[in-house]
């Protein structure tokens, strides 16, 4: 019996040419077929609509948010956009800790050091807003009056005088202490009362300040009304310094799939606004577009005022200056407005935008288009 059966297996192994050919075709059928519901089951993953809830105020700097709505980037990695409109950048930050939004904007400030030294959970994961040197996007306006007059000339007359900043303990106070230096004086030699920008205009108007550190368009309005005009440029005395962050809820950067379409997206925004931007104005040949944008989901409506203004700038390929945001810490830490230590890799994760560059290649000017 055994015998019999050794040569009915021989047999069944044993095959013709054509018997082997027709087993070759049929396992490579097979195959394909196993590789094509892989790649449908994998498109089609790619492509479940995950909804994503974003904090915004609404302000040109979350433009390239806003152009991956309207350029279908978010639709293509299958993200539905959620907004939730926040008054400003700060008071996201509560939420993103508890994980009631997933994405949202943090400008460098000790309250974000001081809430990450805490314990509140959240990522830096791209750039937002960094200086660039030659851009107007953010200037020390001073009351023309007092410079018609001669009594501020540079920055050694900031001393004594009232320089508003738009929050308290923001990036602006190592630019305003730089720009101070430069006149031999400190940057408690003068006053810092805290005004939103837009009341800084009032507040020049009625000589309540001398001066204020201002970003656009409150720069061109203040000038094109004849109240103050522009004596430092803060990007030119802090060239590269990081001024606003893309945040990451903890529990959000944790659904690594999702995180990562996200920022695929927010990437190629970022070109195409990037793209738009010549000479530090929008003047691209797809400013229009991005102009078109802006007015229909920020708060500011006018677009000839769009034209005229710096926007603000970022860099295309979403890295963040790690070294601006540690000498910001420090700076923040020898002031003794944050408390503790934080070490940058528990706050900076790149690896979203280090993939989407990975996928993308670096930006190429024009490349969006």
């Amino acid at each position: 019996m055994f015998a019999s059966l050794r040569t009915c297996c021989r047999r069944r192994e044993t095959r013709t040419p054509t018997e082997s050919l027709r087993a070759a075709r049929v396992t490579a059928v097979a195959a394909l077929a196993l590789a094509a519901s892989l790649a449908l089951a994998g498109s089609a993953a790619a492509e479940t609509p995950i909804t994503v809830k974003i904090g915004t105020p609404n302000v040109a700097s979350d433009a390239p948010i806003f152009i991956a709505v309207e350029k279908g980037y978010f639709a293509k990695e299958g993200i539905t956009p959620e907004f939730v409109s926040f008054a400003s950048a700060a008071e996201m930050i509560a939420p993103l800790a508890a994980g009631q939004i997933d994405v949202g904007a943090g400008g460098v400030s000790a309250g974000l050091y001081n809430a990450a030294a805490r314990g509140l959970k959240m990522k830096v994961v791209a750039d937002k807003v960094r200086l660039r040197r030659g851009s107007h996007y953010i200037d020390l306006v001073i009351r023309k009056d007092l410079i018609d007059s001669g009594r501020f000339k540079g920055p050694k007359d900031l001393k004594g005088l009232n320089i508003a900043e738009g929050g308290r303990d923001t990036t602006t106070v190592p630019a305003l202490s730089m720009t101070a230096k430069l006149g031999g004086i400190s940057y408690d030699d003068f006053n810092h009362p805290v005004l939103p920008f837009a009341d800084q205009i009032a507040a020049l108007a009625n000589g309540s300040i001398e001066g204020g550190v201002l970003v656009e368009p409150n720069i061109t309005k203040i000038i094109d009304g004849g109240l103050g005009a522009i004596v430092t440029s803060i990007n030119d005395v802090a060239p590269d310094l990081q001024i606003a962050v893309l945040l990451y809820s903890e529990q959000f950067a944790e659904d690594r799939d999702a995180a990562q379409r996200f920022m695929n997206a927010y990437l190629q925004g970022t070109r195409y606004y990037a793209d738009a931007i010549v000479n530090g104005r929008l003047a691209g040949p797809n400013a229009a577009d991005v102009i078109a944008i802006l007015v229909k989901y920020t708060v500011l409506k006018d677009a000839a005022l769009y034209r005229k203004i710096a926007p603000s700038e970022l860099d295309p390929d979403g890295r963040v200056n790690v070294d601006s945001l540690r000498e910001s810490l420090e700076f923040f830490q020898q002031r003794g407005t944050v408390k503790g230590q934080l070490e940058m890799s528990t706050l900076v994760d790149s690896s979203f935008a280090d993939a989407a560059l990975q996928k993308f290649g670096p930006y190429r000017p024009g490349g969006s288009r």
